[in-house]
């Protein structure tokens, strides 16, 4: 497995470890998992870089990034909203029917991925794509 896909994978392991920090009950775990979503956000800006920088494209990194995106993005989404249920206090008020839009999109746009793979055809990322992931972590 090459750096690139190595990275992707980590995000999957950093998303984990990113959600429980964020649930967890400690000092300072919520500028840990800060710190465990910036690494994630960080892994994911490296991989098509280093992969493009290298000529190490895959079809499992063209798969999986997106996917490892997906997962980080819907599950900080998802923490928030239970947050702002469970903390009334919470930094972050995320409504869920905002999530929803966000999740639906995500789901869409992956069925439609795995639709395209069954068929033998790799959609790779788009630049709007990429541009909404960035914003994304951005915001979160």
């Amino acid at each position: 497995m090459n750096l690139p896909n190595k990275l992707t994978v980590s995000r999957f392991a950093l998303t984990a470890l990113f959600l429980w920090a964020l649930f967890s009950h400690f000092p300072f775990n919520q500028t840990l998992a800060l710190f465990l979503f910036n690494a994630a956000g960080l892994t994911d800006f490296l991989d098509g870089r280093i992969a493009r920088a290298r000529k190490l494209t895959t079809n499992f990194g063209i798969l999986m990034d997106p996917l490892a995106d997906k997962i980080l993005i819907c599950s900080a989404f998802i923490a928030f909203v239970e947050s702002t249920h469970l903390n009334a206090d919470a930094l972050v008020k995320v409504e869920a029917w905002m999530v929803i839009v966000i999740v639906a999109r995500e789901l869409t746009i992956t069925g439609l991925r795995l639709l395209a793979a069954s068929k033998n055809v790799v959609l790779a990322a788009e630049n709007f794509g990429k541009h909404k992931t960035i914003s994304q972590i951005v915001a979160i």
